[in-house]
């Protein structure tokens, strides 16, 4: 069933939480799961995502070819299927923390599917990568002429002036969150998720979810939870 409509799509900043929202919404193992098919050096486009933002007006047609190939599930990867658990499936799930920068341009190009983006407190998420040992990569987003220009140029001096390590990873995650709100609107119907408010209030949250992406199962996810 290699459709738009047979897609989910869990985008969000490293550690943010969306491996967590990925295994909630797949509890019952009924979605082929696809693990960061968009990272630069492991997924299927190797080599061709230096540039991690897209604007909504490329038109970039290999590509978009690429991408609708990744998003229709028409490719095998051990990377990326690492952590799928289900053989054969008739629906897919993608977890990917390096296309917030495209989600809008994801958005303009392809038929609609359910695109979940969860935030979580940028400290947290700061501290965690830094407990892990990652880099910030922050030079990365700085020479992207376009994704300058077009957001980050009012506060190029701030993200010069960071003192240290930590700065610089909230940084990153300003410019990972600040662009796809900043771009996406109530009429591309991206459902935003708080890390903190799923953790707090996780019938609620999950119910809401698991109504955006169309499956009644919401109340049985908090079970697998619990």
């Amino acid at each position: 069933n290699r459709t738009f409509d047979s897609l989910v799509y869990i985008a969000g900043t490293a550690r943010s939480g969306t491996t967590w929202l990925a295994e909630l919404l797949n509890y019952r193992k009924t979605y082929r799961f696809i693990f960061e098919p968009f990272h630069n050096h492991l997924g299927p486009l190797r080599g061709r995502l230096d540039e991690r933002y897209r604007d909504p007006r490329d038109d970039d047609l290999a590509f978009q070819a690429a991408a609708e190939l990744i998003l229709l599930g028409k490719f095998r990867d051990y990377y990326t299927g690492k952590y799928n658990r289900k053989w054969i499936s008739s629906q897919r799930l993608i977890k990917d923390i390096h296309s917030n920068l495209m989600l809008k341009w994801l958005r303009e190009k392809f038929p609609y599917f359910p695109l979940i983006l969860i935030i979580r407190h940028p400290c947290a998420v700061a501290h965690s990568a830094l407990r892990l040992g990652w880099s910030h990569q922050l030079p990365v987003f700085l020479t992207q002429r376009s994704l300058v220009d077009s957001h980050l140029q009012p506060f190029l001096n701030d993200i010069q002036r960071a003192r240290d390590d930590f700065e610089r990873f909230v940084f990153r995650w300003c410019i990972e969150t600040y662009v796809p709100l900043r771009q996406c609107n109530a009429g591309d119907r991206i459902c935003v998720v708080f890390f903190e408010t799923l953790a707090r209030n996780p019938q609620a949250e999950l119910d809401r979810i698991f109504a955006y992406i169309g499956d009644g199962h919401g109340s049985a996810a908090l079970e697998h939870l619990s």
